[in-house]
């Protein structure tokens, strides 16, 4: 069969998988564009020649040789939701060709080519459980999950071995062309395609009776077959006469498809009605439309094949073994990109598969080791954040806004984006319907801030964190007044100072001015300066307190004032000498006025004597009082606008 035939059988049998792991189980997820990211590099058996993907407990089958030698079936497991690895040896000869998984039933069909047996796996405890004997050379597997039926294409016997999957036994074995190596199965019709590359035809098996219903003759060295179940037509790429057939799955009629050069890969999208070709020779991928079999033509890598379809996606996978990467092609616009992975130059089996549940891709790498490389297929995002108020004062509010795009694509990410300052969670936002999430917060504190806009990811988009944003929160524009002299004793009609000091807060650029209340009686305050501006430095300015002395005058001898009222009593005793020698009735008259006299001067000289005593005050003779002695608690105001403080000092006065 020769180098390149190999490489042909064991793509076929990669065709057969990609049906079983694609075409039939893709699970319901929606991505938008493509821009994906190698996210792990597994180690797993040594060349390995088929990836099978079970999508409902998320774990991924790799089948290869053992890790001496090339033959020896050998399959690694690997855990999709942690990529931890397991190995499960099922022994025998020749080398793990091909996968078949039923995802109803958990079940995995291993072929061994030259070993002419398929073994069995349990997925549920992951353990080798029987073997099963099948034709010569065995490299395709097939699985109908709906009415649990596997089918084994044998190349060198040129047969299909038909397995019933709840007994684990063979039901029949169907004659087909010569060197069959790749099937594909319509669940809706049951029927089955065998595409024979040495006799260039296609058998058609009734999955109902396991015979043969049809031979339909197609191109030269058909490679490759896939199903639309939808439309039942059925699409076979013809390796040597580079162009594909297109069954009528209805009356087996054909229409022929020119494409690139070598077709050694075809794939479809049931859900687009659209096939892609993986042109071998010619490193393109000929885009045809169910509909009408127009064709478009997308550049690809070196040597593309094989072909993967996430349905839901819509996102085509094209292996390029040669130029070491992955073609991404999006569906709707046909534009693509690339993600890197190791392949090295060996002429092989190069399988791929997509989980579809977590949209991530599985490259087998055979010179690497024995690897598989991860894709992480959702889309990648750019998180950006920014500030309504930057710098801001001290408990303002301040919206942070984050906004996040997908890269090279026009879908807009759902879910969370939370909020963070350093390490600190502030809060979380939901993602609007253009990709922007908000979160408001005044509790920030005095100085600076590293914001950062945490994106989660959904299941269509990776996570990212945005730059950090530095935030600057200044301390609020106010001042503190203090006093450097907080008490002082002075004498009545002398003056003291008192040092008061003005300490911003931020950066104060308002004058304040200065005032005092609490003072003495005839004491008085005066500030220098009579205002100051701190501006960003403490500032000073010195209050001044004066006080009054006492003035005093002379002292009367009888220690009061003179009166006029002390007059009148020196007219008195006149008045009664005046009596002396008159007549009795005139002496009694007289000494009746002297009588009205007293009673008037003794009521005057009482208002008199109260005037005298309240007038004055302190002993001596009165004079003008001066500051009042004591100790005085006085209040020193800094005004600014609407902003006042307050200090206190003390003054004591002798």
């Amino acid at each position: 069969m020769g180098l390149k035939r190999l490489t042909t059988v064991l793509i076929g049998t990669k065709a057969v998988e990609r049906l079983v792991t694609l075409a039939l189980v893709l699970g319901a997820t929606s991505l938008s564009v493509h821009a994906q990211k190698v996210s792990a590099t597994l180690t797993v058996g040594v060349y390995p020649s088929s990836v099978a993907v079970n999508p409902n407990t998320n774990e991924i089958y790799v089948a290869s040789g053992n890790s001496n030698t090339y033959y020896g079936p050998y399959v690694t497991v690997i855990d999709g939701a942690t990529n931890n690895t397991g190995t499960i040896t099922v022994g025998g000869t020749g080398y793990a060709a091909g996968i078949g998984l039923n995802p109803n039933t958990n079940q995995i069909y291993v072929a061994t080519g030259f070993g002419d047996t398929v073994f069995v796996i349990d997925g549920s405890t992951n353990t080798y459980t029987t073997t099963i004997n099948v034709g010569s050379s065995p490299y395709a597997v097939a699985v109908n999950p709906n009415t649990n039926q596997i089918y084994v294409a044998n190349s060198s016997s040129n047969n299909v071995t038909v397995i019933d999957g709840a007994t684990n036994t063979t039901t029949a074995t169907v004659s087909v062309g010569s060197a069959p190596v790749s099937m594909a199965v319509n669940t809706n019709t049951n029927q089955i395609y065998v595409a024979n590359s040495s006799s260039n035809n296609v058998t058609v098996i009734d999955g109902a009776t396991n015979t043969t219903t049809a031979t339909v003759s197609v191109g030269s060295s058909p490679v490759s077959v896939a199903v639309d179940p939808n439309t039942n037509q059925i699409y076979v790429a013809n390796n040597g006469s580079n162009n594909v057939t297109v069954i009528d799955g209805a009356t087996n009629t054909t229409a022929t498809v020119a494409v690139g050069t070598t077709p050694d890969f075809v794939a479809v999208n049931t859900n687009t009605n659209k096939i892609y070709v993986a042109n071998n020779g010619s490193n393109n991928v000929t885009v045809i439309d169910g509909t009408t079999n127009n064709t478009t033509t997308v550049p690809a890598g070196t040597l593309p094949s094989p072909v993967a379809v996430d349905e839901t996606t819509n996102r085509i996978y094209v292996l390029n073994p040669f130029s070491n990467n992955v073609t991404v092609i999006d569906g709707a616009t046909n534009t693509t990109t690339t993600v890197a992975v190791s392949q090295g130059t060996w002429w092989g089996s190069y399988p791929m598969a997509v989980d579809p549940n977590t949209d991530k891709i599985y490259v087998a790498n055979m010179d690497n080791g024995g690897a598989v490389t991860v894709i992480d297929g959702r889309t990648a995002t750019s998180a950006r954040v920014a500030s309504n108020l930057n710098p801001s004062p001290l408990n303002a509010k301040v919206t942070f806004t984050a906004s996040v795009t997908p890269n090279l694509g026009t879908g807009i990410p759902t879910g969370t984006v939370s909020f963070e300052d350093g390490s600190t969670l502030l809060g979380t936002g939901t993602l609007n319907a253009s990709g922007v999430a908000t979160f408001a917060t005044s509790s920030l504190i005095a100085g600076q801030h590293s914001i950062t806009a945490i994106y989660a990811g959904d299941t269509n988009n990776m996570g990212s964190t945005s730059s950090a944003l530095a935030q600057s929160v200044n301390q609020q524009a106010d001042f503190a007044l203090a006093a450097i002299t907080t008490s002082l004793t002075v004498a009545a009609g002398s003056s003291g100072k008192f040092a008061l000091t003005v300490t911003p807060q931020g950066s104060f650029t308002t004058a304040i001015s200065f005032s005092c209340s609490g003072l003495p009686a005839l004491a008085g305050c005066t500030f220098n300066p009579a205002s100051v501006t701190p501006n960003s430095s403490t500032a000073n300015t010195t209050m001044t307190i004066t006080t009054a002395a006492n003035t005093a005058s002379l002292a009367h001898p009888f220690g009061r004032r003179s009166s006029p009222l002390y007059a009148m009593w020196l007219v008195l005793p006149a008045m009664l000498l005046g009596t002396v020698g008159l007549a009795p009735p005139k002496r009694r008259k007289l000494l009746g006025y002297c009588i009205v006299f007293l009673l008037v001067s003794g009521c005057l000289l009482q208002v008199a004597c109260s005037g005298t005593s309240s007038s004055g005050s302190g002993g001596g003779g009165g004079g003008t009082g001066g500051t009042p002695a004591g100790t005085y608690t006085i209040t020193v105001t800094g005004t600014a606008g609407s902003t006042q403080h307050t200090t206190t000092v003390t003054l004591t006065v002798q």
